[in-house]
């Protein structure tokens, strides 16, 4: 028995992802993050390159860290949401709920260096309002001002009015 979980530790160390990835992923996953990116218009958006040895994404032939954290973090965002439709799209996969906290939060900042565009914002809304087939859950502080038809909005109002919180009936 005890060789048995020795043997399971050996296994589980020398596991490398990435050699379980297809030859075409790369290019396939570049192309799914390059449409994400051009429906969510990322600003002077040219190209991207999926790295599959790195797993993250260069931008306009820029390392994701040179970005400010606003753009990082709508950046990460549209990396996890291109995995969850390729995994969908490509292989059949359902995920079911697709949760995001905070996309556009940090791209709000007043002492940010980078400004983030509102078009930026909005776009990013509008391509997960118009996935309506899936249900993306999104947590955010203040959201675009877009058209909302078909998404059910629920309020975190945080006082005695509406809905306080996450937890229903729950008043802090």
């Amino acid at each position: 028995r005890l060789s048995a979980i020795n043997d399971e530790k050996k296994s589980l160390t020398s596991f490398e992802p990435n050699s379980h990835f297809e030859d075409r992923f790369e290019d396939e996953f570049t192309n799914v993050v390059a449409g994400l990116l051009t429906n969510a218009h990322f600003e002077n958006f040219q190209s991207c390159h999926f790295s599959v040895t790195n797993l993250d994404v260069d931008v306009n032939g820029k390392k994701k860290e040179k970005y400010g954290k606003g753009y990082r973090a709508f950046i990460n965002t549209l990396i996890i949401y291109g995995f969850h439709q390729y995994l969908h799209v490509k292989n059949g996969i359902e995920i079911g709920t697709f949760i995001i906290d905070s996309p556009i939060l940090s791209l709000k900042e007043k002492d940010q260096k980078e400004h983030a565009p509102d078009s930026m914002k909005a776009s990013l809304f509008k391509m997960f309002v118009e996935h309506h087939d899936e249900q993306i859950i999104i947590i955010e502080n203040k959201i675009p001002d877009i058209d909302y038809t078909g998404a059910n909005m629920i309020p975190f109002t945080q006082d005695n009015f509406g809905r306080y919180g996450f937890i229903n009936n729950y008043r802090g």
